[in-house]
């Protein structure tokens, strides 16, 4: 069970995360929507945020804006940024390698090529799969005895030794997952009487001026049916949950709803992508535990707004999912403890909290409503985590 972030003072820190598709002794699943980069700690607090929009359906889902009056207070607050620091038994010096990015697998019977773009600086690499870890000299592995019916996770660090010591390693890791064989949740029939659940999502604009409501309609049947099914307990994992065909046409609806009524208030791409994150923000906040009876259960999007309640995966697969339909570049960040989401900012920004796959990013933490973007929580700073891209 991931934990809650509670809404307390936080700071904003450049951090270093590195994220991708790692490997060695396993396979791996050839999956586009996953991605490897490299984040490195270049910006600071973040102020805007600029998302890219394109033309889509128009939403069925109904909005409204309400003209509000607000006393909008400014405060100014100096933070100081910190460097994240890991101790180590090999009494690392220093920790600023990049990730390995173009993870390339081909399947040989039972064996698995695997490659990847070499680091700069790195004379070796640290692989773990699953629980087993091994440092190799090359960019590159053959891995063996690949079963169909096993899942694998793979992770990959850039390291510099001296004589058998390292004295350079990377902070955080390359991530990847796979199977040769994709494994789907079992359908069930569920019959449909024609009943419609109708809830109602209300919060307040980012900048205090509006309120904004949106009513989403679904199924009984069909919640129904996505409740019966098994679950993808990865964050690897997290892109089947928005890829399904019925939840990517639900979260279109809500996102182009959120989209006029952001631009009825007279916002841009500015606006449109901090109303989407206000949106998610608003749900409120229940352990798996409680409102399904499960340690872990990861929700699809459509039972994430039917309960009106979600853990930090469950709103960090409802924000992305939004995001991604409103072609605003993000990611999963995984922490050992805890989901957030990564935003596209500009390429022109110079406030933000760090680069991966090329792109500037800002974090956003979905589990309670006030967190601004690009704001850290104190407990995720300094943490090992993995960021996964979804396409």
């Amino acid at each position: 069970m991931k934990k809650r972030i509670m809404r307390l003072p936080a700071v904003v820190l450049s951090l270093a995360l590195l994220t991708g598709c790692g490997s060695d002794e396993s396979n791996l699943w050839d999956n586009a929507l996953l991605e490897s980069g490299t984040l490195t700690g270049t910006g600071s607090a973040a102020t805007s945020l600029t998302a890219i929009e394109i033309d889509a359906p128009i939403a069925t889902t109904t909005s409204k804006t309400t003209t509000t009056t607000t006393t909008t207070t400014t405060t100014t607050t100096t933070t100081t940024t910190t460097t994240a620091s890991t101790p180590s038994p090999f009494q690392v010096i220093e920790y600023d390698l990049d990730v390995p990015e173009n993870f390339s697998v081909s399947y040989e019977g039972t064996s698995a090529k695997v490659t990847w773009d070499a680091v700069e600086g790195a004379n070796s690499y640290e692989i773990t799969l699953n629980d087993k870890t091994k440092t190799v000299k090359n960019n590159k592995c053959t891995v063996t005895n690949i079963k169909d019916d096993t899942d694998y996770e793979i992770s990959v660090r850039a390291l510099t030794t001296v004589d058998g010591v390292v004295t350079r390693k990377g902070v955080f890791e390359a991530l990847y997952s796979f199977n040769k064989v994709t494994k789907q949740p079992e359908p069930q029939q569920i019959p449909d009487d024609g009943s419609i659940t109708e809830r109602l999502v209300e919060w307040k604009s980012h900048d205090n001026k509006y309120d904004f409501w949106t009513k989403v309609k679904i199924s009984d049947a069909k919640y129904k049916y996505y409740r019966s099914l098994k679950r993808w307990i990865r964050p690897t994992d997290y892109h089947y949950y928005i890829d399904d065909e019925y939840n990517k046409n639900s979260l279109k609806n809500i996102a182009e709803a959120i989209k006029g009524a952001a631009e009825k208030a007279g916002y841009g791409l500015d606006g449109t992508a901090y109303e989407v994150i206000r949106f998610v923000q608003s749900i409120p906040y229940k352990y798996d535990i409680d409102s399904t009876g499960y340690e872990e259960f990861p929700k699809f999007p459509i039972e994430t707004i039917y309960d009106n309640c979600g853990d930090c995966e469950d709103l960090s697969i409802l924000l992305v999912g939004l995001l991604r339909e409103l072609n605003i570049g993000c990611c999963f960040i995984d922490y050992p403890t805890h989901i957030a989401v990564a935003v596209k900012a500009s390429d022109s920004s110079t406030d933000y909290n760090f680069t991966a796959f090329g792109n500037h990013y800002f974090y956003v933490e979905t589990t309670d409503f006030g967190w601004k973007v690009g704001e850290i929580p104190r407990d995720m700073a300094g943490q090992n985590g993995k960021l996964i891209k979804v396409l």
